[in-house]
């Protein structure tokens, strides 16, 4: 196992984008295979049930460090992904993280479909919508509403900009 991680180490150092990424997939499975080996390695027969137990847990304990190194580094593959990279071996480590880490990385999303039209924002300013008529008092001028305004929601100066305290 060190020597394959090794060797995938120095394809790594060679920076180039599809080399990189299947290295570090490869990298990540090593420790994976390795992690799943020790999980499933052979049970000493002659072992009572409470020390058979002890020992499954042991190895449990041996074992999880080398799955979280596997995870790391598929997500050193994602971080690719991020960069702009999308082959083959990126494609992979996600697949594999999706198996791994179901809760993070194999969450479907829902489609709506295809946009019509983006919509886009206007700016508008206060004054304008303050000044603009709205549907209920479309034949009235600000004020005539009937309803009691607040004074600083009328007073605006010349030059369109509503003053908070009025003269």
């Amino acid at each position: 196992m060190d020597i394959t991680v090794k060797t995938m180490g120095r394809l790594v150092e060679y920076e180039i984008a599809d080399v990189t990424a299947a290295a570090t997939y490869y990298m990540a499975e090593t420790y994976f295979d390795f992690s799943r080996s020790v999980a499933e390695s052979e049970r000493p027969t002659d072992l009572k049930p409470a020390e058979l137990e002890a020992y499954e847990m042991e190895l449990d304990e041996t074992a999880f460090p080398f799955e979280e190194k596997a995870i790391n580094v598929h997500e050193k593959n994602m971080e690719l992904l991020h960069a702009g990279v999308f082959n083959a071996w990126t494609e992979k480590s996600l697949s594999r993280l999706s198996e791994l880490m179901p809760g993070r990385y194999a969450k479907h999303e829902m489609s709506s479909g295809f946009l019509g039209a983006v919509d886009s924002y206007v700016y508008r300013s206060p004054v304008s919508q303050v000044s603009a008529p709205t549907a209920g008092n479309a034949d009235t001028t600000p004020g005539e509403s009937g309803q009691t305004e607040h004074p600083a929601a009328t007073a605006v100066d010349e030059g369109g900009v509503k003053d908070a305290n009025p003269k």
